[in-house]
């Protein structure tokens, strides 16, 4: 008979990393000024990627238009990790999402992979404070990569 592998409960992150082992890179909310009406209907018409991504989600035209400011954890970046991120984002090419998590990007690039541990934790973004150890949506990425999971 074949048994479930059955999850530990944790207390903290060390040696798990599984939270990060779909998003390429770590997901800053990044400052982007403000667009005209005039400058992203040019650029619908020179670039088709980006005029597929404003047909696919209307609300991104009003997000280009209004700009953002971008996440405090992003300005507080030590410029080097800045310009390396940068960098790597630039030269990142997505995908394209699926329904199933196997559709997702691979780990992040701050993931070190032997330690299973974020190499700039300290500089982390937003989204990566807020994730809770233990909380439901942790679980279910432990469970995803249960086979990752060292135990």
């Amino acid at each position: 008979m074949n048994q479930a592998k059955q999850l530990n409960v944790i207390s903290d992150c060390s040696g798990c990393g599984v939270c990060c082992l779909h998003m390429g890179y770590p997901p800053f909310i990044r400052p982007a000024p403000p667009m005209s009406a005039a400058e992203i209907d040019a650029r619908i018409q020179s670039d088709e990627e980006f005029a597929k991504s404003i047909a696919k989600d209307p609300l991104r035209r009003t997000d280009l238009e209004r700009g953002r400011d971008g996440e405090s954890w992003w300005h507080d970046l030590p410029e080097p990790l800045r310009v390396e991120l940068d960098a790597y984002i630039s030269d990142y090419a997505h995908k394209e999402y699926g329904d199933d998590v196997s559709t997702f990007d691979g780990p992040c690039f701050w993931l070190d992979p032997e330690t299973r541990l974020c190499k700039n934790h300290l500089h982390r973004p937003n989204v990566c404070r807020d994730f809770e150890t233990g909380s439901k949506q942790c679980l279910e990425w432990r469970n995803h990569y249960i086979d990752k999971v060292e135990q």
